[in-house]
């Protein structure tokens, strides 16, 4: 597919030409995260310091039309999610997105979960206090080699939950459909398909324990609220968007699906000078105009952290995850 032809062409490119510093800023980030976190607000001077957008686009090719995603002074820990609970096992992947940007999100799936009567599991990697990365960003660079060793690391860390039968659940779709599609051919084996098979959408887990009278959480269904829905890429393609839309129904939402495309990030695409007014003009085609006529009773949600920031960047909406939005309704 296409994805996988751009990572071939960036592989052979930068192997004969090198990364640029922008490009290993985007593509190693899962590494430097845990260390950059630390020193949060220092991390997010850049767009509070009159002229340092102007410097770091003229330097790194970082848009000074847009502000980077904001670091968060007390990241999400694994620690978190409960040792007590004795109910169902499910294994809740922690993203470098939300993790350190937003992680509220990971914060209120893990509410759901430990609210449904489930023991969570927060994996990381053994004997080290490195986190578990499914190398989307290393893909997007073109940066094979890397992304296998990722690829690698998480099969092993999560194998015995496999084994064992366990769900394995994640918030970013970006990163649940990586595993899907993506990690098979990049490195095929019998224990990488499994993954592949068996990782989903928290959404969809939950509405599937719902359909099977599993799920403990009982939403309050006082009150009308309407939801605009912006799907990302990934769940469209793979027909994961009507989960969220039926879950989110079945707790007394009325949804409306807007019917965009891409809302132009694609990662860190949006984040390029040289892409930035290709990045708007995407998102002008359907999403930016339905969401002006939005009315002050309609909520806006997107389970992509970069279509987040694109609806913030480009209508002034807060966009939230429906999980979030969801824990608000059962009154966590």
């Amino acid at each position: 597919d296409m994805n996988r032809m751009k990572t071939e062409f960036l592989f052979h490119y930068h192997r004969k030409n090198g990364l640029s510093l922008r490009e290993k800023l985007f593509a190693y980030l899962p590494r430097y995260a845990p260390l950059v976190s630390k020193f949060g607000g220092l991390a997010n001077l850049r767009d509070l310091i009159p002229g340092l957008p102007m410097i770091t686009d003229k330097m790194l090719g970082l848009t000074s039309k847009r502000k980077l995603p904001r670091w968060d002074s007390r990241p999400f820990s694994p620690e978190e999610a409960s040792q007590e609970s004795e109910g169902p096992e499910v294994v809740l992947m922690a993203d470098t997105f939300s993790t350190y940007f937003e992680p509220q999100v990971m914060r209120d799936g893990l509410a759901l979960l430990e609210s449904s009567g489930r023991q969570v599991i927060i994996p990381a990697v053994r004997n080290s206090s490195r986190r578990l990365c499914c190398g989307r960003t290393f893909l997007s660079s073109g940066l094979i080699d890397e992304a296998k060793k990722e690829a690698a690391r998480l099969v092993e860390n999560l194998s015995s939950h496999l084994d064992r039968g366990v769900p394995i659940v994640g918030m970013e779709p970006s990163c649940v459909f990586t595993i899907k599609d993506e990690l098979p051919a990049l490195l095929p084996g019998e224990k990488t398909q499994k993954l592949a098979d068996h990782v989903q959408m928290l959404d969809e887990y939950l509405l599937n324990e719902q359909d099977y009278g599993r799920l403990k959480l009982e939403f309050n269904q006082s009150g009308t609220e309407k939801i605009l829905l912006h799907g990302h890429c990934h769940q469209k393609a793979f027909d994961s968007l009507d989960s969220t839309v039926r879950l989110m129904e079945k707790a007394g939402i009325e949804v409306e699906t807007i019917p965009s495309s891409c809302c132009g990030m694609a990662g860190s695409f949006g984040y390029q000078s040289e892409n930035y007014q290709v990045s708007m003009e995407m998102a002008e085609l359907s999403l930016l105009p339905r969401l002006r006529k939005a009315i002050a009773t309609e909520t806006v949600a997107a389970s992509g952290t970069s279509c987040r920031h694109q609806i913030q960047h480009g209508s002034g909406h807060t966009a939230q995850h429906p999980i979030s939005l969801l824990r608000k309704r059962c009154q966590i």
